[in-house]
């Protein structure tokens, strides 16, 4: 099936050299062509970037299980209490965590 994409047609990338377009052009419908972008079946839907992220923003609460850095030491645990370092901490911690489960692992949780 010979899908053409029209990425142009706007004037803002009238400026674009030819090449560069063809390049960019067939780049797209490489990218489009490729399975790992269709869904077999459109009725199923991917639970599980939802499930993750909501299970890890509740366990990686700062202050809930543990903080890092603490308010009186490194590590806290239950401290119920948070600070400015410890958000920016537990951002990348969930961003590392559920990146590696989601996108390196690939777990998926389908329903339907």
């Amino acid at each position: 099936m010979a899908v053409e994409y029209n990425i142009y047609k706007g004037s803002c990338c009238a400026a674009v050299p030819k090449p560069r377009r063809k390049f960019l052009s067939a780049f797209l419908q490489l990218i489009l062509k490729e399975e790992v972008f269709e869904r077999k079946n459109p009725t199923m839907a991917d639970w599980a970037p939802i499930l993750l992220g909501f299970v890890l923003f509740i366990l990686l609460s700062p202050g809930l299980l543990f903080q890092v850095p603490g308010n009186a030491r490194n590590l806290e645990f239950s401290s119920f209490t948070t600070n400015g370092k410890a958000i920016v901490v537990h951002t990348l911690i969930f961003f590392v965590v559920f990146t590696i489960l989601i996108l390196a692992l690939g777990i998926r949780i389908y329903t339907g």
